[in-house]
């Protein structure tokens, strides 16, 4: 039920007034407004069990002044809401909820904060707090006061699901793209990017989102399962490293754009203590064409490219993250090696073309030894100075 829609607002009733002023304002706006609509709202005011519906999702513990305050920003200025103060959290989480509804807010960064401001509002509702503030407006209005705590339960899980179609509903205004920002931005903040727990609706749309994200995971997952199959065969096929690369650097592309879209996901699940197996899955299939890249074909650079790749992309996945480290590691020892080995071998030909070039010059030097002591025993001085 939107804070607009509530038959409070309909009547222009208070949690204050008693039956007999809820049935004159029926009588008063049936003359102005449709009879059907004040027939329904009276109907839902006097009676206690359905009230209730209608307190929860209305502006507990305000005055007529302050509701009408709170209303009037929802409208006109929406962006007050945020230092609102003096207000119980299920009605900040109403006044919040229907501006959202009713803002077309198309940026990430603007909607993940009002993401975040719900999703924080309602992390501080709490059902005895409310139950009482519900029944000292009862005791005031004349109705029967809640006794079972479990009812106002129930109420605030079904106000639970309304935020969270509320949201689904201002993100379903946005682009793909921005949609996934958006809400990428929203959990890694709430989180501290997955090291803490973050509010419980939060998490709700981030469930919502994996649902519907569904589809197209399975689909770039299979992609990616194609584009290394290839890989694979062009490794049998012994082609040549400019032939492999293309089919590489798309692979990264694909796994970049099916993590893009698996991160809030991901975030979620690592706050939780928990591994987001899609993931999981996705990686480690990437993972096994780099080791066998560097160990059966000796492509050390390709096998670095993808694990670079890996490590960018699945941060958020800490046993991935963990072990892609460890093979990010192990590939630079190599490369370091193998400069090292080209480094030595470098050096050892430089060594070698010194010890020739020494050799010849003595050679050269033995010989000319020879001639001149041949030249001098025989008197042929002047053929020696010719030479020189």
């Amino acid at each position: 039920m939107d804070l607009f829609d509530n038959p409070f607002k309909a009547l222009g009733a208070t949690p204050r007034d008693d039956r007999r002023r809820i049935m004159e304002l029926a009588d008063e706006g049936a003359l102005l407004l449709d009879p059907q609509e004040c027939s329904e709202a009276r109907s839902i005011l006097t009676m206690p069990r359905k009230r209730l519906e209608a307190e929860l999702a209305w502006l507990p513990g305000l005055g007529p002044k302050k509701a009408s305050e709170v209303l009037a920003a929802v409208e006109s200025k929406p962006n007050d809401l945020f230092s609102l103060e003096g207000i119980l959290p299920i009605a900040r989480c109403n006044a919040v909820g229907a501006a959202l509804a009713r803002s077309n807010l198309t940026e990430p960064r603007a909607v993940s904060d009002w993401l975040l401001e719900l999703g924080w509002a309602f992390e501080d509702v709490e059902p005895e707090s409310l139950r009482r503030v519900i029944n000292e407006e009862r005791v005031v209005s004349g109705f029967a006061e809640i006794t079972d705590l479990s009812i106002v339960e129930s109420g605030i899980a079904e106000r639970r699901r309304y935020y969270r179609q509320v949201m689904k509903s201002a993100l379903g205004k946005m682009e793909s793209l921005d949609l996934v920002t958006a809400i990428t931005l929203t959990v890694e903040k709430a989180t501290e990017l997955g090291e803490v727990s973050g509010p419980k609706l939060l998490a709700d749309l981030v469930e919502s989102f994996e649902v519907e994200a569904q589809e197209f995971l399975e689909r770039e997952g299979e992609n990616i399962n194609l584009l290394i199959s290839r890989v694979e065969e062009a490794l049998d096929l012994e082609l040549a490293d400019a032939d492999l690369e293309p089919i590489i650097e798309r692979l990264c592309q694909v796994t970049r754009n099916w993590d893009l879209v698996a991160q809030p996901i991901q975030v979620v699940q690592k706050s939780r203590g928990l591994p987001h197996e899609a993931s999981q899955d996705i990686a480690y299939s990437v993972r096994a064409l780099a080791v066998t890249l560097n160990n059966d074909f000796a492509k050390l650079e390709l096998a670095k490219k993808l694990t670079e790749m890996l490590r960018e992309v699945f941060a958020e996945v800490v046993d991935v993250a963990d072990r892609v480290a460890e093979d990010a590691g192990a590939l630079d020892d190599l490369a370091e090696q193998r400069e090292r080995l080209v480094e030595d071998a470098a050096r050892q030909e430089e060594e070698w073309q010194r010890e020739i070039t020494y050799e010849a010059e003595v050679g050269l030097c033995s010989k000319i030894s020879s001639e001149f002591h041949q030249r001098v025993s025989s008197g042929k001085e002047g053929a020696f100075l010719l030479m020189m």
